[in-house]
């Protein structure tokens, strides 16, 4: 089992939404407060 703070959750939620095409990356630029460059790094991992 993995454990998370908070603020970690959000990050991968988020990531995963991208990931699936629910939301797009400007936003989770916005939501993340990182940059464009960092959230398509973490996406393709």
């Amino acid at each position: 089992m993995i454990v998370m703070d908070s603020k970690s959750q959000l990050t991968l939620d988020i990531i995963a939404k991208v990931a699936e095409g629910k939301i797009e990356i400007v936003n989770a630029v916005k939501l993340l407060n990182k940059s464009r460059r960092t959230i398509m790094a973490i996406d393709s991992i």
